[in-house]
């Protein structure tokens, strides 16, 4: 883990997701043209659409053992030129069948992506900065759609829709190479290659995850399909120009951007995550329910339209976040967690190494129970001195130690060694810190 944050690669692997995120804003503007030059009717068109979104939704789990397997930056480059290769056959695609293959190539390369980059951001951050990175990557969705979208009634005028998609993939390809000229600043290694199918399948037996997975997998449902379709809403019903289309669709896209940092900031207040699910959740359902009440006027159906994508912007964070919060080891958390944040139970109170139970950050916990250990030793000892004939002599450990303050030494021994710079496979807050420090605490 980074001791300091490279910001500039954090910038340029938030750019690679925003050029991802591009692959799905470029479509619903050149819906139009494309149904026109192909003669898609609207379930045609439609698969053309949900193509990209089966895709990652039947190959998420391979691509993410993929990147353990691989490493991240690997899966990340693979992921790009997937991008860029699917969009350059998009280009040249003279029939509905090989449009629908480059969707396919360009839906692998973008789960493949977004799969790898959290890890690699996790790479170059110091721990204090994580939260706020991963916060900063959840917007990538709103943001690159958004810009894409913005620009594509101007690309598609003057170039055509298969001009769009090739500056589509040539922006895929400039952000490829920034990332290779990081390369020396990025991890190559896979952090996770000793997983199993055993440790997958236990994690899987859990039930709070399938609920973060059920909750991102709604917000996704109801935001990116609100989001495709309104232009085509706003051409056909209510007769609306393109470039009109596209600017109303543009603001309900660009207002989660905004969502998404209001749920950073209160996921970084320590509000609870399933709170902020929850509420999140209503919030969009309320939305919907007053995006298709055909009593209300046209208005406030489109307030409704940005109101859902608001608050359905706090939905990201608080799912990308939580990993560190259900994984039973580290190698179960996955790679938008925080791994220097393994998961320790302790009798009924759950919390992680990091401190996210009592708010405490990054590592903070660990030295306060080293703290604790001492303390009760130090105790221990002066109750022996005062009372010698009520109180039996500590058993000695190794040079006269007592059990407590051995433990405590062996924990400080070990907070120390994780910290030496090149030593490699060790946090701070590794698992085997938490266990001696527990036992330290708890004995």
């Amino acid at each position: 883990m980074a001791t300091r944050t490279s910001w500039t690669a954090v910038a340029v692997l938030l750019a690679a997701g925003v050029a991802g995120a591009g692959a799905i804003g470029k479509l619903p503007g050149a819906l139009p043209p494309l149904r026109a030059e192909f003669g898609l009717s609207l379930v045609a068109a439609g698969w053309v659409v949900s193509m990209f979104n089966a895709v990652a939704l039947a190959s998420a789990v391979f691509f993410g053992l993929f990147a353990d397997r691989a490493g991240a930056l690997r899966a990340c480059f693979f992921g790009l030129a997937a991008l860029a290769a699917g969009g350059a056959l998009g280009a040249v695609a003279a029939s509905p069948a090989a449009l629908l293959v480059s969707r396919f190539i360009e839906g692998a390369g973008f789960i493949a992506l977004v799969v790898s980059v959290p890890g690699l951001i996790a790479a170059v951050t110091a721990s204090r900065d994580r939260n706020l990175a991963f916060g900063l990557w959840s917007g990538y969705m709103p943001v690159g759609f958004a810009v894409t979208l913005v620009a594509s009634p101007f690309v598609i005028a003057t170039v055509g829709w298969r001009g769009l998609w090739w500056g589509q993939a040539a922006t895929i390809g400039a952000v490829a190479f920034a990332i290779w000229r990081l390369r020396d600043r990025l991890p190559v290694t896979a952090p996770h290659a000793e997983r199993t199918a055993a440790a997958i399948v236990e994690a899987l037996r859990h039930p709070a995850p399938w609920w973060c997975a059920i909750a991102m997998g709604f917000y996704a449902l109801q935001w990116i399909a609100l989001m495709v379709w309104l232009p085509t809403f706003l051409l056909n019903e209510r007769g609306a120009s393109p470039l009109a289309a596209v600017a109303l669709t543009a603001l309900a896209v660009g207002v989660n951007s905004p969502g998404t940092m209001l749920g950073t900031w209160l996921v970084h207040r320590n509000l609870a995550r399933g709170t902020l699910i929850s509420v999140a959740a209503a919030l969009m359902g309320a939305c919907a329910i007053a995006i298709f009440a055909p009593a209300l006027p046209d208005g406030w159906r489109y307030a409704a339209c940005l109101g859902l994508s608001f608050f359905g912007g706090i939905t990201p964070p608080a799912v990308l976040t939580s990993s560190q919060a259900y994984a039973r080891s580290p190698a179960q958390i996955g790679k938008p967690a925080r791994p220097d944040h393994p998961v320790v139970e302790r009798g009924p109170v759950r919390r992680t190494a990091g401190g996210r139970a009592d708010g405490l950050g990054d590592g903070r916990l660990v030295r306060l129970a080293l703290c604790h250990a001492r303390r009760r030793a130090r105790r221990g000892r002066r109750r022996a001195a005062r009372k010698p004939h009520r109180t039996a002599p500590a058993r000695p450990a190794r040079g006269g130690m007592t059990r407590r303050s051995e433990i405590a030494a062996q924990a400080e021994q070990e907070l120390v060694r994780a910290q030496l710079p090149g030593r490699g496979g060790r946090d701070p807050a590794s698992s085997e810190i938490v266990d001696l420090v527990g036992a330290g605490g708890f004995l």
